[in-house]
């Protein structure tokens, strides 16, 4: 069974990320108890309760210890703020809770005042230890303000008590001025925090155990008057104390009980339909070991969500706490497809009696307890609050850097890839780059990433397969980069180029700041010798410690992951998750692993790429790579350039449900978008589908479709040619097809366009024109103004 992983692990791209991160830029640990802040106060404890806002400022609660006394205060603290008190000096008759930071850089805070009765406020600070109140119980109805709530506009919730705190209900603070508290509705319930969006809107849980359920209410516009919307169903009885909301209200995220059991669910408040559940127990992770599952999920612990920018599709980002199957707390990252909610990079960030590294020579802390309060921002900054024993330290960290990219596993699916030669499923334009197994996929998506283009494998194959760029269980690469290259925004795109060079090459290349694709033998290749059996992996840095005149040798290029499960684990430390990779991988660790598990072959990194060669151990002699035994192919460069200055081949864009046959005019040759309509001397086109699945033209991500929208692109020999179209309908619907020529010296005739029917056949042409040049549209004009001269002379 171990060979049989090894071998499919061998067989695949195996990698964790864009670069394998140190652990020292993982975590970055802000505030220790005893620390000494600026204000002169020192940090006894520090609390649960750590807010992050955009800037990644960390507002958090603490016991201090000052000259006035020993007390609870809130810390304000960032990269450009030192730690400092920002509230009333310590005091033992004042306490602080539900602290929250907006980017604004305001922080509220319960302020509660000892008395008979004590006194209830909810104030503002500012970073300078100024404040506004909000509310406070010296102003009627009001007998009890908890559990406070801050958007980035200004606006405030919270939950207050009337009549002697028998009344519970939210009330929200629109604009941040004082006692302009406004009651949206008593409810039934205690202990749960409402969350508020810009433009105040409101999640919350209401009712009792047994039947509650989760409200969000919003203002009108004109009126301010609310409406109020239950999120959830009568099939829920139970919803956890502390939704979360984006920044922007669209979207919410809950624990819930259903008839399913627990789970997090996501509504999106733009539409009236259901929440959805989108983690369950059982749900893998990536954790310091393979395998875990969640066995639990925290019902009263923050469910966290903000919106990510990804140019790959609408997305956002979980964070909440769960149970491992092997009993750990744990805090776990998840990004999450808007479109179908299909679960990415569920990864453990911290687990309770699992080591942490943390700046500073390799320290690291196993904590007992882990919590959070209001943890993330839509940039992905993280802080959390770690305790071992009479130990507490305030953590900050980046999701992107932490969730590193996942091998391609797909539940083991990998075993299951397809053994059939290259050339049977791919074009020859994909041979030339990848193999037809997991590290195809896996491999394309870690070279987008290195650009930017956040996306994972499992990630780049759901949305491929949606948009109908999977040939059996390949990758279309065509269907993919479209020839020029991925295109990753409207104005950039993804070259590649496929040449023979050496290690100088390569390392000059990764000084640019770009990207080598490199194929080395796999486990199957060192077992038997079966041609075809090429391991992708991507080089993408060199080690920072060299000078821009050493020597750089296979130990100095970093390389993505050298492989999956626990014998390349065990080796070099390397897996998915912060913490686990403790030593970067570099090209010369790769050949040893090589040479490690074959018995037949030595393999150098040199004699590999620079003379192509390699050697037989049975009897010395050495091989020329290029031989009948296997073919490596080119090592393949990428670069990000501008899309402008990539060549342009002429190009049908079509919006689909059609095929087509385009015939040349002048040779009467058919090139046809389908197999269906191949026959004798045509030529098949590959269909190519912009960003996966996106508009060609303008770059926009679309929702997948069953006829997505869809290019040709033409052989040079099309170029300025005039073409007749026969339009072949595979479904009711509208359809539209424009030609670009390919060159600013033609133009085409404009678009076809038009409804269809499934089975019907509609025929058409572009016209090519030439565009005079610029010189002869002046002699034209000038002869067209002697001939209006003449015109006039004669009248």
């Amino acid at each position: 069974m171990l060979a049989m992983h090894m071998r499919c692990a061998a067989a695949l791209l195996c990698l964790a990320g864009m670069a394998p991160a140190t652990a020292d830029s993982i975590f970055r640990l802000l505030a220790s108890n005893g620390d000494t802040l600026s204000s002169g106060d020192t940090l006894s404890s520090i609390s649960f309760e750590a807010s992050i806002n955009g800037a990644g400022d960390i507002a958090f609660g603490a016991t201090l210890t000052a000259s006035s006394g020993t007390g609870s205060g809130v810390v304000l603290l960032g990269d450009a703020l030192p730690a400092r008190r920002i509230t009333f000096a310590p005091s033992l008759s004042r306490t602080y809770a539900s602290v929250q930071l907006n980017d604004l850089g305001q922080t509220i805070v319960r302020d509660r005042v000892a008395g008979s009765p004590p006194a209830f406020f909810a104030r503002n600070w500012s970073a300078d230890g100024t404040f506004s109140v909000l509310a406070d119980t010296n102003v009627a109805p009001l007998s009890g303000i908890v559990l406070t709530s801050l958007a980035n506009d200004g606006g405030a919730a919270f939950v207050g008590l009337t009549s002697g705190g028998a009344v519970t209900g939210l009330y929200v603070n629109p604009n941040g001025i004082r006692a302009d508290n406004r009651l949206v509705y008593n409810f039934v319930g205690a202990g749960a925090r409402p969350a508020i969006a810009d433009g105040s809107q409101v999640v919350m849980r209401v009712g009792n155990a047994g039947a509650q359920s989760l409200r969000y209410s919003a203002p009108d516009p004109f009126t301010g008057l609310y409406s109020i919307r239950t999120l959830t169903d009568s099939t829920v009885t139970r919803v956890g104390a502390t939704p979360g909301i984006t920044d922007d209200g669209t979207l919410s995220a809950f624990y819930a009980e259903d008839a399913f059991g627990p789970g997090i669910f996501v509504s999106d408040h733009r539409n009236s339909g259901p929440a959805v559940r989108v983690v369950s127990i059982g749900q893998e992770v990536n954790s310091s070991a393979l395998g875990r599952t969640l066995a639990s999920l925290s019902p009263d612990s923050k469910i966290a969500i903000e919106r990510v920018d990804s140019r790959i599709g609408q997305q956002y980002r979980l964070l909440f706490s769960a149970i491992d199957d092997q009993g750990a707390s744990s805090l776990v990252a998840a990004r999450v497809s808007a479109v179908s909610n299909q679960v990415y990079e569920a990864t453990v960030l911290a687990a309770a009696g699992r080591q942490i590294r943390l700046p500073g020579g390799g320290t690291t802390i196993a904590p007992t307890t882990l919590a959070m309060s209001d943890p993330l921002n839509t940039v992905g900054g993280a802080a959390f609050v770690l305790a071992s024993g009479s130990q507490q330290q305030l953590v900050r960290g980046d999701l992107p850097a932490l969730t590193k990219y996942k091998q391609y596993q797909d539940n083991h699916f990998l075993n299951t890839w397809a053994d059939t030669p290259l050339n049977d499923l791919l074009p020859a334009s994909a041979q030339r780059l990848f193999r037809a197994r997991g590290c195809f996929v896996t491999t394309v998506a870690t070279v987008a990433a290195h650009y930017g283009f956040e996306a994972n494998p499992l990630e780049l194959r759901d949305l491929a397969l949606d948009q109908n760029v999977m040939v059996g269980n390949s990758f279309d690469l065509a269907g993919v980069m479209a020839q020029t290259g991925l295109r990753l925004n409207g104005n950039s795109a993804l070259k590649s180029t496929n040449r023979t060079a050496t290690l100088e090459d390569l390392a000059v290349a990764l000084r640019g700041g770009d990207a080598v694709l490199l194929r080395v033998p796999t486990g199957v290749f060192l077992q038997n010798g079966v041609d075809g059996t090429m391991h992708a992996i991507m080089a993408f840095g060199i080690d920072p410690t060299l000078g821009p005149s050493d020597t750089i040798l296979a130990s100095h290029i970093f390389v993505s992951d050298a492989g999956y499960g626990a014998p390349y684990a065990a080796m070099y430390g390397s897996a998915y998750t912060p913490g686990e990779q403790l030593v970067n991988v570099t090209l010369q660790d790769v050949f040893d692993r090589m040479n490690n598990q074959s018995s037949e072959y030595t393999f150098d990194p040199n004699q590999w790429f620079d003379q192509r060669q390699f050697v037989r151990d049975s009897d010395g002699q050495v091989l020329p790579i290029d031989g009948s035994l296997l073919a490596v192919g080119n090592m393949s460069f990428f670069e990000l350039v501008d899309s402008s200055t990539l060549p342009q081949l002429p190009s049908v864009n079509v919006n689909s449900p059609v095929d087509l046959a385009l015939v040349d005019v002048l040779t009467g040759r058919r090139f046809v978008s389908s197999s269906s309509l191949l026959s004798v001397g045509d030529v098949l086109l590959e269909k190519s589908f912009g960003e996966i699945g996106g508009d060609e033209e303008t770059g926009e991500v679309t929702v997948p479709e069953a006829f997505p929208h869809y290019s040709l692109v033409l052989p040079t020999e099309l170029l300025g040619r005039s073409l007749s179209v026969d339009i072949y309908g595979l479904a009711d619907g509208d359809y539209s097809i424009k030609l670009f020529t390919g060159s600013d010296l033609f133009v085409s005739s404009g678009a076809l366009s038009g409804t269809i029917t499934g089975g019907q056949i509609i025929s058409g042409a572009f016209t090519v024109t030439a565009v005079p040049e610029p010189a002869v549209v002046l002699l034209m004009t000038a002869g067209l103004l002697v001939v209006l001269r003449t015109a006039r002379r004669k009248m």
